[in-house]
């Protein structure tokens, strides 16, 4: 089947079909490019003739299109929006090292607003700010397919598996009704046949629109707060006898009451996350029932029932079907080394490719399998490796990304460092006997609560909506269930945060290797916790493959 295909690709590169376009020309009509309404211009004149392609573009056009461009917008502008960020964070952190000291304003515009700003801007328009450079090319149908010439239009449809085996990388762009499509399921499992499944990647549609808002209400709350700093005393957030106090009596004693005090005021801080909080559990609650939906139609996947607009294209994917899975190779003789034939040793001849209707004539008189049974083994091959990929990618419906749960609380890192930089003048009420020893410990904390604490909220989250998702009664009820089951999460782990990361700073001020330890148990609990509910496959411990600045053709 690979000669089969790239005979293909050659002789639809040879009539100037075989094309691919660029993230900036699909990106920068806003999702116009997915709208079931006619363009207006012929977009493919924008494309160009290529030799491969790097990642082919599935979807349904029955998704939405403002979903779909969001989906394109975080697959390929992620990495460049994280760069983006902590470049904005560290050019701020400089910034304000070098001025003289700021209001409290001045000091979450610069610390928080421009990072968050800069990570939405990049996320949404990275193509165009970066004007394409690095950027992947792409296949699409709607662009790099003709549409004007009827018989061009033909030709590429028919050669689709080309597309799909000479391209390096697939991008799905998941919907509920993704798998209930013909075409769809043929076009993951030719890849499936030609890739390895890390080339793979899923992005379901809810998850970039959650993210962007969950973000928003995030920044809400970080906004809130900078309002409650700016009226606020600092030095009453502060223990300000902390520094006589770590004299008197023991250290031990210091620092268990001082922890105490931690462990108090850190459940102030549970107001500030009740915005996202409510619509994660809006938001969730599609979640549970679409990917389950999404597996279900995998589980029971019958090509025969599967939906196809035009039943011309369904018998035209049945007979690729059997191609792809009738068990026959295209012949090669190829030349011993004792041959005395003129050619070289190394050189093959190739029979020509068998057509359908020559295939169907072997399988009749030999023991290769009829039509039937090579339905019958495409769908085991969705039931079987294309469902252990989508599981693999995505995890069961009570999983969510380690990276898109830790990037939701952006907002919130950045909104805790500027609370530390507000009150890194006060830093002898807090009992430290430096400005940087106190801003390098509660930099510290941040990174242990913001990346190993606070993304254990969403999975944790969604294991309590699906378990209340069995409960008979009213969706009032479950709902309020969800709301009081969020607060306790969020409580939970805030209490569990101000146990750490308080640790860490009475063993900074007592040296009392009590401390120490409890720092050391909790963090390795905590770790423990959070490999326990993300997992370590690397669609959860690392960034997406996808990426206009890091893909590489392989």
């Amino acid at each position: 089947m690979q000669r089969r295909w790239s005979l293909q690709a050659a002789s639809l590169r040879q009539d100037g079909l075989f094309r691919a376009t660029t993230a900036t020309v699909i990106l920068s009509r806003l999702g116009g490019i997915f709208s079931a309404t006619p363009l207006q211009e012929d977009l493919f004149q924008e494309t160009r003739v290529v030799e491969a392609i790097d990642i082919f573009v599935s979807h349904s056009w029955a998704a939405d299109r403002w979903a779909k461009f969001l989906a394109m917008c975080f697959a390929l502008n992620l990495s460049l929006a994280m760069k983006s960020t902590l470049a904005a964070i560290l050019l701020g952190q400089c910034l304000l090292g070098l001025l003289p000291a700021q209001s409290v304003s001045m000091v979450f515009l610069v610390a928080m607003d421009v990072p968050v700003l800069a990570f939405f801007l990049v996320l949404l328009f990275g193509q165009q700010i970066t004007c394409g450079l690095w950027g992947p090319s792409l296949w699409l149908d709607r662009i790099c397919v003709n549409q004007n010439i009827q018989s061009d239009k033909k030709r590429a449809i028919a050669g689709l598996a080309a597309f799909v085996a000479r391209s390096s990388q697939m991008l799905v762009l998941w919907d509920e009704t993704y798998f209930q499509r013909l075409w769809c399921n043929f076009e993951l499992s030719v890849f499936l046949k030609c890739h390895d499944v890390r080339k793979l990647q899923f992005v379901p549609l809810w998850l970039p629109p959650w993210l962007l808002t969950t973000m928003t209400c995030c920044y809400a709350g970080g906004r809130l707060a900078a309002i409650a700093a700016a009226f606020a005393d600092i030095q009453a957030l502060e223990d300000q006898s902390g520094s006589q106090h770590a004299g008197r009596g023991t250290a031990l004693a210091f620092g268990t009451n001082r922890l105490l005090k931690y462990i108090a005021d850190g459940q102030g801080f549970l107001v500030f996350f009740i915005p996202s909080l409510i619509f994660s559990i809006v938001s969730f609650h599609a979640k549970l029932q679409g990917h389950r939906l999404m597996l279900q139609s995998i589980r029971n996947f019958d090509l025969r029932a599967a939906d196809c607009a035009i039943e011309e294209d369904r018998l035209q994917i049945e007979a690729q079907v059997c191609e792809l899975f009738d068990g026959l190779e295209e012949p090669i003789i190829v030349s011993p080394i004792e041959s005395t034939a003129t050619f070289s040793d190394s050189e093959e001849i190739s029979l020509p490719v068998l057509s359908v209707e020559e295939r169907r004539s072997i399988r009749a008189v030999t023991g290769y399998a009829n039509d039937g049974e090579c339905i019958g083994a495409f769908n085991s091959y969705v039931h079987g490796p294309l469902l252990n990929a989508v599981m693999e990618d995505l995890g069961d419906e009570v999983q969510a990304p380690w990276l898109v749960c830790s990037l939701s609380f952006l907002p919130a890192t950045l909104c805790f460092v500027a609370l530390t930089l507000t009150s890194a003048p006060d830093f002898r009420s807090a009992g430290f006997p430096s400005a940087e020893l106190f801003v390098a410990e509660n930099y510290v904390q941040i990174l242990c609560m913001t990346l190993l604490i606070l993304p254990l909220a969403h999975p944790l989250l969604l294991r309590a909506m699906s378990f209340f998702a069995t409960i008979d009664g009213p969706g009032v009820l479950r709902g309020m269930l969800a709301l009081a089951a969020g607060i306790a999460i969020y409580s939970f782990l805030l209490l569990v945060s101000s146990i750490l990361t308080g640790m860490l700073e009475v063993f900074v001020l007592t040296l009392h290797v009590a401390f120490l330890a409890g720092f050391l148990v909790s963090f390795l609990l905590v770790f423990v916790a959070s490999r326990s509910l993300f997992g370590g496959s690397h669609w959860l411990w690392q960034l997406p493959e996808i990426s206009c600045r890091c893909l590489a053709r392989t």
